[in-house]
């Protein structure tokens, strides 16, 4: 079964010097916007790769819409007992830890997680997600599910990536770990401080 991934583009920002940072949020309300993207004929290899507007993308099975590492925050909760009303609940829950409205954000929680559970949440714009699934479902382009990059797990593990475009923090590290995941920037000693002597200069 073939599969498509889709790397969604990072929301705008304004830099430090209090410039919003670009991104393809412009070109999409002129219908131009552009995503990266892999297709794998099995899963398992990539045999194609590129970029393209929502209606020029390459056709497959599954669709997967991949966030952007800036735009999900990760929070770990004892979810409650509330079924149907899990979302309500959790947002009552999770809003003094929020920076935003909860009624503004999407939440996500880890696989086969119940009430009951302490479990890591996903959280991210509901309204920057619904804006990019309404574009590629005008294109005939369904996404079938939504994944992060990183997530929290037992093995420490991490990658790195450019940040956004007109960003000056160069290339970051995202670094996923039992505790939570987190974006780091290589120009400091924290990011070094993960890595055995020797490895990094």
């Amino acid at each position: 079964m073939s599969t498509l991934l889709l790397f969604l583009p990072p929301r705008p920002r304004l830099s430090a010097q209090g410039r919003t940072t670009p991104s393809a949020a412009d070109s999409g309300r002129s219908g131009l916007r552009e995503y990266d993207y892999a297709l794998s004929p099995d899963g398992h290899q990539i045999t194609r790769e590129g970029r393209a507007a929502a209606g020029a993308l390459p056709a497959a099975d599954s669709v997967i819409a991949v966030a952007a590492e800036s735009d999900i925050s990760w929070r770990q909760v004892e979810l409650p007992r509330a079924g149907r009303q899990m979302r309500a609940a959790l947002a009552g829950k999770l809003e003094e830890l929020l920076l935003d409205d909860p009624d503004t954000l999407h939440f996500a929680l880890e696989p086969e997680a119940l009430g009951g559970d302490t479990a890591w949440v996903a959280i991210t714009s509901r309204a920057w997600l619904a804006e990019h699934l309404a574009q590629l479902e005008a294109a005939h382009v369904f996404v079938e599910r939504v994944a992060p990059l990183s997530w929290p797990d037992e093995l420490p593990r991490g990658h790195f990536f450019e940040s956004p475009a007109g960003g000056t923090d160069g290339t970051m590290l995202r670094w996923s770990h039992l505790d939570g995941v987190a974006t780091l920037p290589l120009q400091g000693s924290l990011a070094r401080q993960l890595f055995p002597p020797g490895m990094v200069h």
